[in-house]
């Protein structure tokens, strides 16, 4: 599903209506939480239209999501001259979705000469590119700016 599709404007004006409906019906219960209650809506929203697309896609965007920050939280419990170090084991480890579904079929059947069925035909989740590079990019901006690690949170 894309941005050109009916069906994705359909499902975010959708998705978009529920949103809006549940913030006046809890409206005067929400108070001051107003504003934790549209990051989690959005965010939950973001994750619906992921999943309608793909339960594939959903599932490894939360997989390299998830793995990238606990990867992240361990290595800042190391020893902050040995961080480079576990950034070679743990950005391989990120782009390794990203290099099976795009490039394996070409690096294993093509230059290598082998012929996998298996790798023919695999669908590329849809903005694997983007948000792995973004986990990497989150990654290597922490630990280059010495940042804490940010929540895990939506609030």
């Amino acid at each position: 599903m894309n941005f050109a599709e009916s069906r994705f404007w359909g499902l975010l004006a959708a998705g978009m209506v529920v949103i809006v409906l549940f913030r006046w019906v809890l409206g005067r219960w929400l108070g001051t939480r107003r504003d934790d209650f549209d990051k989690l809506a959005l965010f939950s929203l973001g994750l619906f239209l992921l999943l309608c697309v793909s339960w594939v896609t959903f599932i490894i965007f939360l997989v390299v999501a998830i793995f990238s920050y606990v990867g992240l939280k361990w290595i800042l419990q190391q020893d902050p001259q040995s961080w480079h170090r576990y950034l070679f084991i743990l950005i391989p480890l990120q782009l390794t979705p990203l290099f099976y579904y795009k490039y394996a079929n070409f690096a294993v059947n093509e230059v290598l000469g082998f012929n996998l069925p298996t790798l023919h035909h695999l669908v590329i989740p849809v903005g694997i590119s983007f948000y792995t590079f973004q986990k990497v990019a989150f990654v290597v901006d922490t630990l280059a700016f010495k940042q804490p690690l940010p929540r895990f949170s939506i609030t």
